[in-house]
């Protein structure tokens, strides 16, 4: 690593007064360019390039919270890095598979809804940004049929059922009724797979549920990157290359270990 020299700037936190314990702006003769950040957040520093195209403010997509708000994944690092900025080098979606079968559940469950005589939009119809004091939380639920001031939000799933699903049924839940569009509306939640359908109660939105929502969108749309933690089970499905995330884990997370002589 080139040997950095520090700057009295810290472009994270916005502190003024030179050097902190948090993050280090740091150059070295053109080798480091301005912006690049040694951060604490391992045991020995690295420098870390980031994308120079970001999004202001931050926009944190919800897909991007149910498996860390549970505790199934623990890399907050890529939420964070894709809601701060927009051009990134990874994978691309490619599942066309799924992206079928999700449709022609949508196709299915469109006609249920509008027979009851709701307002129904899909989609990115239902495309949201509320701001918060960290940046935006953005989403798109699949469908929300609006009768009155009552209304439904149905996410369909063509995969097995997951806790994130419900997770993230739970964040639209909380989220819609404080848009502008649908302000005052009361929701509930459906979430429909393909051969049934589970009612989700927005009372499951206690204050145990917003803090700890609250405290992970803090951490994922804060200035400070969040702590990368490579895994393989994380990484061998996490979209970013490792253009971006050099510490990212390839390999056989399933290899054998030599049996061992103690029992």
């Amino acid at each position: 690593m080139p040997t950095a020299t520090s700057v009295d700037l810290c472009a994270l936190c916005g502190n003024d007064g030179g050097t902190h314990q948090a993050c280090v702006v740091s150059s070295a003769n053109g080798e480091i360019d301005q912006g690049d950040i040694l951060t604490p957040h391992y045991e020995m520093w690295e420098a870390i390039a980031l994308p120079t195209d970001p999004k202001t403010p931050s926009s944190i997509w919800v897909t991007s919270l149910p498996r860390l708000l549970i505790g199934e994944h623990s890399c907050e690092w890529a939420s964070w890095l894709r809601s701060h900025y927009w051009k990134i080098d990874q994978k691309p979606f490619d599942n066309p598979t799924w992206l079928i079968q999700h449709t022609e559940l949508m196709n299915t469950l469109i006609p249920e809804f509008q027979a009851t005589g709701a307002v129904v939009t899909r989609e990115r119809q239902n495309s949201f940004d509320l701001p918060g004091s960290i940046g935006n939380l953005s989403g798109r639920p699949d469908i929300v049929a609006v009768s009155g001031n009552t209304g439904v939000i149905c996410e369909a799933k063509a995969a097995q059922p997951r806790p994130e699903h419900r997770i993230q049924l739970l964040i639209y839940l909380w989220a819609l009724p404080q848009t502008r569009h649908w302000k005052g509306v009361s929701f509930e939640g459906v979430l429909a797979y393909p051969d049934h359908r589970v009612a989700v109660s927005a009372s499951e939105i206690d204050d145990t549920f917003k803090a700890s929502l609250r405290a992970l969108l803090q951490r994922v749309g804060g200035e400070t990157p969040a702590v990368k933690v490579p895994s393989v089970s994380e990484c061998r499905f996490c979209p970013i290359l490792e253009s971006e995330c050099p510490e990212r884990l390839e390999g056989d997370g399933d290899a054998e270990e030599e049996e061992s002589a103690d029992f």
